[in-house]
Order: C-alpha cells, then structure tokens, then sequence
C-alpha cells in the first residue's frame, strides 16, 4: 500500500512540475502514474515551458513583421529610375547624371577608365 501511494504521489509530483509546460500536467500526471514517476517527471522537466514558447512565437512575429515592413518600402528598378526621370525633368539633375544613374540600376555602368 505504501508503494502504490508513493506512486501516486510521484504522478502527483510530476503533474504539478508539468503545469506550466507544454506537456502539461494531465499528460505528465498519465504518463507517471502509467510507466513511472520518475520517467513522468524526468519527461515534464524535457518539456519546454509555456514562457519560451510564448517568446519564441514573439520573436519569430516581430522577425516576420520586420522583414514584411522592409519588403514593403523597397523600391523596383523601374520605379527608381522613374524617380530620376522625374528629377531630370524638374532639372535637379543633368542627362548625363540621369543616364548614369540609370545605367547604375540596370547593372550596366561602367565607370570612365574602367575595364
């Protein structure tokens, strides 16, 4: 009888150590009183907890919202050179400027004296 209480008691243990992880303690608590309690709690000490996952999740969010919001403010080639155009015309630069600078995006340019 001792045993079987002891038993019970280490399911019991292992239940409450599981809690606030991701096994939880239900499944510790079966797991234990099932196979072992010693394997129970040795299984709810394995499990993450709920915090590292939470803050994992954050972090992976913000990762995604970071590279989202990059994504959204990078500009095509086209619409770059459109904005030199736009330059050219009001006369802030010069052709030659604009040509370069065109050449430049399209990954064309060679610099005078360069091979």
């Amino acid at each position: 009888m001792g045993l079987l209480m002891a038993w019970f008691l280490g399911a019991i243990i292992a239940a409450a150590i599981a809690d606030n992880r991701q096994i939880g303690a239900g499944w510790a608590f079966f797991i234990a009183l099932i196979l072992s309690p010693v394997i129970g709690i040795i299984v709810a000490l394995a499990s993450s907890k709920n915090i590292d996952v939470e803050l994992k999740n954050k972090l992976i969010s913000t990762q995604d919202n970071f590279i989202n919001r990059n994504n959204q403010t990078k500009l095509t080639t086209a619409e770059e050179i459109k904005q030199y155009k736009t330059l050219l015309d009001e006369g802030v630069i010069t052709s030659q400027e604009f040509e370069v600078k065109k050449k430049q995006l399209l990954g064309i340019y060679r610099p005078p004296g360069g091979n």
